[in-house]
C-alpha cells in the first residue's frame, strides 16, 4: 500500500482525534463537505477554530447531532438546508469524529460569514439564515488542496458510511467472499460447520440502533444457521447423532444457475435426560462492562440459567478485571439462592485481564471436572482486554491448549462500542465451542431458554463437510459463507484437524452455487461426505449422501434460508449477487414464515423481515437498485478516460485514493454487472469487453466509503 494512501488514513484519523487546527485556511475556516444523490440536503461542520462570540442554534432533531463539538450544521430538507451552528462540551476529539456521520452522498460545499448569503451549489440551496448565528465569524471558504485535503478528512464520513465508523472503534476480522471454482481444476470442497450465530444477532443491534453493519461483521452463514428449519432427524436405528439431507432448485439470483441446499440436523433430545453440567461462569467485570447493555445484561442473562440448573449440576463463577478470582465455588443447581446472591455481587471496574481468567476459569473447571458430564466455560464479555495476554495468536495457543482438556467454550459478546467480535470469535472457533452475541433480554431467554441444549450442550465434535461435484456435469460452484471454516480438502480425513461441533438439537444449512455445463440439465451434480467424532471418541466417524436432483418446487426453508443469504449478500454489496435484491429477498421472507403455531421459529423470521424492511429505509441512495439520477463526475478528484470507450477504460482517482480501491459497474436499471478491485494505484484500468453498448454508472470505494460516481457510455 502506498504512502499516499497511508497520508489519507493519517489525515482522516488525525481530523477524528480533533486536531481542528488542521481544518484553518489562509482565507477562513474550512467548514466541510458531504455527498448527497438527491438533494435532500448536506452535513458539512469543521472544527471552527476562527469562530468566536458564543454563537448557538438548534440542531435537526431527525438528524440528531450527538453531544458534539463546535460545527456547522446543514440540515437535511428535501428542500432545503440551513446552516446552524452548534457547540457542546464533549471532547473535539470525540465529537467530530461522531458528527460527521450525519450526511449523504454528492459533493456540496457550504459558506458562512456574519449573515449567510443565499448561495446555489449544484442545485442545492443554502437559505439565508439570521445574522445572530455568526457573531464574529469571518467568511469560510473551501479552496485549494489543503482545503480539499481537511474536508476529505472532515466531511467524507457520511450517514451511510456508519459500518465503517464503527470499526474505528469495533473489531471484526476482515475477509473475502468464496469465489468462483472451476470443476476441471477441483472437484471437492471442503468446510467445517458453525454453529455461531453472533453475526445476526449483532446485526440486530445495528439496525435497531438506527446504524448499519461494518460489512465485515456480515458472516452469512451465522444469519443462515440462526434459524430453525423443519429438517429430517436422523433415525434412532442409525446410531448417528445427526442427519444430512440435500435440496436442489434454481438460484432465486442467478435464474440459471442451481442453488444447491445442504441440511444437517442433530438429534433432538428431551432436557431431562441431559447429562449432568459443570458450568463455569468467567465473567468479565472490568470498567468497559459498566453499561447497562453489558453487566447488567449479563447478570440477567445468568438468573435466566440458574432457572435451568438441576441438582446434579454445578456452577461456579470466576469474574475477571485488572486480576481474577473466584466469586462462586462450585456450587449445586438446588442452590439457587446462593448463586444468585454471588450473581447480584458483581461489579465491575478496573482493567482486563482476560487471558488470567481463562487460566483460573480453566483450572476450576479441570478440578471439578464431571466425567461423561457437560464440562464447559462460559465466558461474558465484550472483549475489550488490556492486561496480560492480548495479542490473538498468544490467546489462540493458549485456548487450543485448554481445548485438550476437554472442556467445552462459549462465548458470548455484549455490549456496544468497543465490541471485540474478531477476538472472541477467534477464541469460539478454536476452544471447540460457541460464539453468541446477546444484544437484549430476549436473546438471553433464547440462548438459556427455549435453545438452552443446543447451545450448552454438544452432541457430535469436530464435524466437517466435504462436496464432491460431478465434472462431467459442473462446471463451476461456488461456496456462500463459511470463509472463515473453509479446509484444504486433505483435511477432511485428517482427525487432527478441529472442526465445529453440533448441538443437540440443531440445525445447520449451507449453500452452493452451481453452474451445469451444457446439456446437463437434470443430471446428478454429485455427493457429499461428513465425518464427526462422537463425544467419548477422537477417531471421526464418515457418512455420505448423493446430492438430490434439481426440483421445480423447494420447501419454504429452502426459500426463507435462500432470502437470508439474498440479503446478506446485497448488504454486503457482494459482486456475486446477480440479479439479487433486498426487495426480492424481502418479499421471499414475507411468503415464508412458516407455522405460527412454531413460536419461536415463526417469530425469528418475522422479526428479520421487520428487519430488512429497516434497513432498506437506511439503504436508500447507497445500493443503487433503482436508475440513478446524478450527475457526471459528482466525486472529487475522479476521472474516467477516454469515455466514450470500447473494451477498455481507465478511472484516475488521484492521490487521495491510491491504496485500496474498487469500482463497481451499475447498468441503469441498478443492478451491477461487473466489479474490479484495486492495489496501490492511483489509476485503475477496467476491462469493460462485453458489456452491452449503453450507459453505465461506475461507483468508486474504498473500504466501503463511497468516494464518488461516475457515467461512462460503452460503444459498440
Amino acid at each position: 500500500m502506498n504512502q499516499r494512501y497511508y497520508s489519507f488514513l493519517v489525515i482522516f484519523y488525525l481530523c477524528v482525534l480533533g486536531l481542528t487546527t488542521a481544518c484553518r485556511h489562509e482565507k477562513g475556516v474550512v467548514t466541510g463537505w458531504n455527498y448527497n444523490t438527491k438533494s435532500r440536503g448536506a452535513y458539512a461542520y469543521g472544527g471552527s477554530t476562527g469562530s468566536s462570540g458564543g454563537a448557538t442554534g438548534t440542531t435537526s432533531t431527525s438528524y440528531q447531532v450527538p453531544a458534539s463539538a463546535t460545527g456547522y450544521y446543514l440540515n437535511p430538507s428535501p428542500t432545503d438546508a440551513k446552516v446552524i451552528y452548534y457547540t457542546s462540551n464533549r471532547p473535539a476529539g470525540v465529537a467530530n469524529g461522531e458528527a460527521g456521520m450525519y450526511g449523504y452522498e454528492d459533493l456540496y460545499m457550504a459558506t458562512a460569514e456574519k449573515s449567510v448569503k443565499k448561495r446555489e451549489l449544484d442545485g442545492l440551496e443554502i437559505k439565508e439564515h439570521t445574522k445572530d448565528h455568526w457573531e464574529g465569524q469571518e467568511e469560510a471558504e473551501v479552496v485549494g488542496d489543503s482545503a480539499r485535503q481537511s474536508a476529505l478528512a472532515w466531511g467524507a464520513v457520511m450517514y451511510k458510511q456508519v459500518p465503517d465508523y464503527a470499526t474505528l472503534y469495533e473489531r471484526y476480522n476482515p475477509f473475502v467472499e468464496n469465489e468462483w471454482v472451476l470443476s476441471e481444476r477441483e472437484v471437492k470442497s471442503t468446510f467445517s460447520i458453525d454453529v455461531d450465530n453472533a453475526s445476526y444477532t449483532n446485526f440486530r443491534r445495528f439496525i435497531n440502533n438506527q446504524q448499519l453493519p461494518p460489512k465485515d461483521a456480515i458472516r452469512m452463514e451465522e444469519w443462515m444457521n440462526y434459524f430453525n428449519y423443519d429438517l429430517e432427524a436422523p433415525d434412532d436405528r442409525s446410531g448417528d447423532p445427526l442427519k444430512i439431507t440435500s435440496e436442489v432448485g434454481a438460484c432465486p439470483w442467478k435464474a440459471e444457475d442451481d442453488l444447491v441446499m445442504i441440511k444437517l440436523q442433530a438429534q433432538r433430545t428431551e432436557e431431562s435426560t441431559l447429562p449432568a453440567s459443570n458450568l463455569v461462569f468467567l465473567v468479565d467485570v472490568s470498567g468497559s462492562m459498566n453499561d447497562l447493555n453489558k453487566l447488567p445484561l449479563v447478570q440477567e442473562s445468568m438468573m435466566k440459567l440458574v432457572d435451568k440448573l438441576r441438582p446434579q449440576d454445578k456452577i461456579s463463577i470466576v469474574a475477571y478485571a485488572g486480576y481474577s478470582g473466584v466469586v462462586l465455588e462450585p456450587t449445586s443447581g438446588d442452590k439457587k439462592d446462593n448463586i444468585r446472591k454471588a450473581i447480584n455481587g458483581l461489579t465491575s471496574g478496573g482493567g482486563t485481564a482476560g487471558s488470567e481468567g481463562i487460566k483460573t476459569a480453566y483450572d476450576l473447571a479441570e478440578k471439578h471436572f464431571a466425567v461423561g458430564g457437560n464440562n464447559r466455560v462460559i465466558l461474558a464479555t465484550d472483549g475489550d482486554w488490556n492486561i496480560g495476554i492480548t495479542d490473538n495468536s498468544q490467546l489462540k495457543s493458549l485456548i487450543e491448549k485448554k481445548r485438550e482438556t476437554g472442556i467445552f467454550l462459549s462465548v458470548m459478546g455484549f455490549g456496544m462500542g468497543n465490541l471485540n467480535d474478531q477476538m472472541m470469535e477467534m477464541l469460539a472457533d478454536n476452544g471447540n465451542g460457541n460464539y453468541v452475541y446477546v444484544d437484549n433480554e430476549r436473546e438471553a431467554d433464547r440462548v438459556f431458554g427455549a435453545e438452552f441444549a443446543g447451545t450448552m450442550f454438544t452432541i457430535a465434535k469436530d464435524v466437517k463437510l466435504q462436496i464432491e461435484f460431478d465434472p462431467n456435469v459442473v462446471d463451476s460452484y461456488r461456496l456462500i459463507g463459511y470463509e472463515n471454516r473453509v479446509l484444504e480438502n486433505w483435511m477432511f480425513e485428517a482427525d487432527s484437524i478441529d472442526a465445529g461441533d453440533l448441538g443437540v438439537g440443531q440445525n445447520v444449512v449451507a449453500f452452493y452455487q452451481v453452474k451445469r455445463k451444457e446439456g446437463m440439465a437434470g443430471t446428478p451434480i454429485g455427493k457429499v461426505d461428513f465425518r464427526y467424532k462422537p463425544l467419548d471418541s477422537d477417531v471421526s466417524q464418515l457418512l455420505s449422501h448423493s446430492l438430490e436432483t434439481k426440483s421445480r418446487e423447494v420447501s419454504s426453508d429452502y426459500k426463507f434460508a435462500s432470502c437470508v443469504a439474498e440479503f446478506a449478500m446485497c448488504l454486503r454489496e457482494s459482486e456475486y449477487r446477480g440479479s439479487g435484491s433486498m426487495r426480492q429477498a424481502i418479499q421471499r421472507g414475507k411468503q415464508n414464515l412458516g407455522d405460527p403455531s412454531e413460536k419461536l421459529s415463526y417469530d425469528k423470521r418475522v422479526e428479520f423481515v421487520g428487519l430488512m424492511d429497516s434497513v432498506t429505509t437506511m439503504w436508500e441512495d447507497y445500493v443503487l437498485e433503482e436508475a440513478l439520477v446524478i450527475s457526471e463526475e459528482s466525486g472529487p478528484d475522479l476521472k474516467l478516460f477516454p469515455n466514450p470507450a470500447k473494451d477498455f477504460t481507465t478511472v484516475d482517482v488521484g492521490e487521495y485514493l491510491s491504496g485500496n480501491w474498487s469500482v463497481q459497474i451499475y447498468d441503469m436499471k441498478g443492478a451491477m454487472v461487473r466489479i474490479q478491485h484495486f492495489t496501490d494505484a492511483p489509476q485503475g484500468r477496467l476491462d469493460i469487453s462485453g458489456l452491452t453498448p449503453a450507459t453505465y454508472i461506475l461507483k468508486v470505494y474504498t473500504q466501503g466509503l463511497n468516494f464518488g460516481y461516475l457515467r461512462l457510455v460503452v460503444m459498440d
